[in-house]
């Protein structure tokens, strides 16, 4: 099947690349999970149906060889491994359904040019590492799990030299 189609019949699919397309950077992978529980890609149906559409839409991009699905074993989560730039893939996908200039179709509420404008959302974070040290950070809203997992390499990481 043709993405054109495949993005006209899956509600769901017409809805992820329409949420990737507004993203302001490219990922080499994007988790199942993080793509289900993008708000409008969660309102096209039950948590059940979103995930089925999702993996089956990103069956027919693996068909398509626009990347892998790669399933989550051993409490890794399921996630698409791109071959390439992601947010290039949503736009192009968007002007097959838009034509050109790729205007908003059906039930979307703000352009995705308008999207990347935004500035990113963000979430100020304290954690009370020692009864005298508060460390202050701040996470996107999306932050997502495999970011956690880096996030938590790059403190390990970080030398400690003792005085």
């Amino acid at each position: 099947m043709e993405l054109r189609q495949i993005l006209i019949t899956n509600p769901t699919a017409e809805a992820i690349v329409r949420s990737l397309a507004a993203r302001k950077r490219n990922s080499a992978a994007t988790e199942l999970d993080s793509i289900a529980d993008l708000p409008d890609v969660a309102r096209t149906g039950s948590r059940l149906e979103v995930r089925r559409n999702a993996i089956a839409f990103l069956r027919g991009l693996e068909e398509m060889d626009v990347g892998q699905l790669v399933v989550g074993r051993r409490g890794k989560s399921t996630r698409f491994v791109w071959k390439r730039p992601l947010v290039d893939f949503a736009v192009d996908a968007l002007r097959l359904l838009d034509g050109p200039d790729h205007t908003p179709s059906r039930e979307v509420e703000t352009p995705p040019e308008t999207l990347r404008t935004d500035p990113p959302v963000s979430i100020k974070h304290s954690f009370a590492l020692r009864r005298d040290v508060t460390v202050t950070f701040e996470l996107p809203e999306d932050f997502t799990p495999s970011e956690a997992e880096r996030l938590t390499a790059l403190i390990k990481a970080i030398p400690f030299v003792r005085g």
